[in-house]
């Protein structure tokens, strides 16, 4: 008898403790990723240097987003006269959808990344589900511009090189991935400079 209210005594004191622990796990916060903004100028070598990062962080949940998939789809008026669209601009991205995905993952909760077609310029299909992560690398050429963005960094990067291998790795990059043809891209180019020249 003693030993059948001993046994009781036993289980009811294993079923607390369970129940502490899954409560202390319950209330236990989400840990805060740690965000990586990674910038710099068109082919520059932004992707080389996530890929890096990533390579050394293999014990660690990564999850890499590109600021290009928020680039916002274009009208039909729009991609008629694509040629005249500057790319290049931050009006160009959805930076509000960008926010809200970014907030959402810090949260812990899975965010839903836009799927951009560079060929139609539009965004496609239902896009892609990212799951929380350690560390988020925010990888874009204007990823540094909007400070609601910045601030939510942990760390920035912004990567430099020769401008005349940046040309050549642009060129290479929209012609065969992207589907565009030299002329098109060269003027891009131009026109980019040229705005940057009218604000400075």
């Amino acid at each position: 008898m003693d030993a059948k209210k001993s046994d009781k005594s036993s289980n009811i004191v294993k079923d607390q403790s369970s129940s502490q622990q899954d409560s202390a796990c319950a209330q236990k916060p989400n840990k805060v990723p740690f965000i990586i903004g990674v910038a710099g100028g068109t082919a520059s070598g932004k992707t080389t240097v996530c890929n890096v990062i990533i390579s050394r962080l293999h014990d660690q949940r990564v999850a890499l987003i590109n600021q290009d998939s928020f680039y916002r789809s274009l009208s039909d008026e729009q991609s008629a006269n694509v040629q005249d669209y500057n790319f290049d601009h931050p009006d160009s991205f959805n930076t509000e959808l960008l926010l809200s995905c970014m907030e959402t993952l810090k949260k812990g909760q899975p965010a839903n990344i836009p799927d951009y077609d560079y060929k139609i310029h539009k965004s496609s299909g239902s896009g892609r589900m990212v799951n929380p992560s350690d560390v988020i690398i925010l990888e874009g050429i204007l990823v540094l511009h909007d400070s609601k963005v910045r601030d939510m960094m942990s760390m920035k990067i912004f990567v430099d090189s020769d401008s005349d291998v940046r040309l050549g790795r642009r060129i290479k990059r929209d012609t065969v991935e992207r589907g565009r043809n030299i002329q098109y891209v060269l003027d891009q180019v131009s026109r980019a400079l040229f705005l940057l020249n009218e604000l400075l």
